[in-house]
């Protein structure tokens, strides 16, 4: 995916210093960059789950956050295991403050939803604002940078018609009721409608 193209370079050169094998390197690559989607609120699937269920994102986040740190206290003793203490690569204070300097609009937005309750796309918009103002002399309009904003804007204007769409057809009563009388066995009932609403979203 996009994603592992990202990151599988960057593990493979801090691996390479700690003199991992292959097979190291590829678990610290799959299971750290797939956990946080389990809090990260920018997460398309976090999203639409709370948009359609009409809770909170920062509630849902909280209901997903005891998942993610069990998946941390068992990924963590794994990755680490046999590691040689003396090849480990210290994290400077001038990478923290690079780290900060290049994600602090990301970090913004998660704590304006998370801590504030604040919608997506208000927080999101505030923090684009922000970087238009800070980072106006450095940042550039390129087409496709401008494509991914659209790409942005479209998938919540999307999510609202959806979502509206989904009342409307009386749906959310019907799930309700087979919920309630336990018409369908709950777990089956779940799993399809993931799948069904993975399949119509795409």
């Amino acid at each position: 995916s996009g994603g592992a193209l990202f990151s599988a370079p960057l593990v493979d050169l801090e691996g390479q210093k700690l003199a991992l094998k292959t097979e190291r390197k590829i678990f610290f690559n799959m299971w750290f960059r797939h956990i946080p989607h389990l809090i990260y609120p920018l997460e398309t699937a976090l999203v639409i789950a709370a948009t359609l269920s009409q809770i909170s994102l920062g509630d849902l986040l909280l209901y997903q956050l005891p998942i993610f740190l069990f998946g941390l206290l068992i990924g963590i003793p794994l990755a680490l295991h046999g590691i040689d203490e003396s090849k480990n690569v210290q994290i400077q204070k001038a990478y923290l403050k690079d780290f900060l300097q290049a994600f602090w609009p990301i970090l913004l937005v998660v704590i304006l939803i998370v801590i504030f309750d604040i919608k997506v796309y208000l927080a999101t918009s505030f923090s684009s604002i922000l970087i238009l103002i800070t980072q106006r002399k450095t940042i550039s309009f390129s087409t496709h940078r401008v494509k991914d904003w659209v790409s942005i804007a479209s998938l919540a204007v999307a999510l609202m018609m959806y979502r509206n769409y989904f009342e409307n057809s009386g749906a959310i009563t019907v799930i309700t009721a087979l919920i309630q009388t336990q018409a369908i066995w709950p777990p089956l009932l779940l799993v399809g409608l993931a799948f069904l609403i993975g399949v119509i979203i795409g």
